[in-house]
């Protein structure tokens, strides 16, 4: 009767280390967020186009996020284990489309 009222109170003291924790399944497909300029521009009150936040909108976002500046260069491990430095230019997705201007949006 002790050790469980000595156990509640352990419990009781240190609430985080004795939380459950649910086991579910990790998600798979990965979060879709709105593009920065946009997010910064609603955080400071201004105006923000609706095509920004239509599924095109987001998907072109997607994209534009994984366009890299041509001169940068990119790492990759080759299968020696000897990384080597390629430009960003080769290894970007050729089908990305460039950056559209808010004008050339309608």
């Amino acid at each position: 009767d002790e050790e469980k009222a000595t156990w509640i109170e352990e419990r009781k003291k240190n609430k985080n280390k004795y939380t459950s924790i649910k086991h579910g399944k990790v998600p798979s497909d990965p979060t879709i967020l709105l593009a920065q300029y946009a997010n910064q521009s609603l955080k400071v009150g201004n105006y923000c186009e609706l095509h920004d936040f239509t599924n095109r909108g987001l998907d072109d976002t997607r994209v534009l996020m994984s366009i890299a500046e041509p001169d940068a260069l990119v790492m990759l491990p080759a299968v020696d284990r000897i990384h080597s430095w390629v430009p960003a230019a080769a290894v970007k997705d050729p089908k990305a489309s460039p950056v559209v201007k808010d004008k050339n949006l309608t």
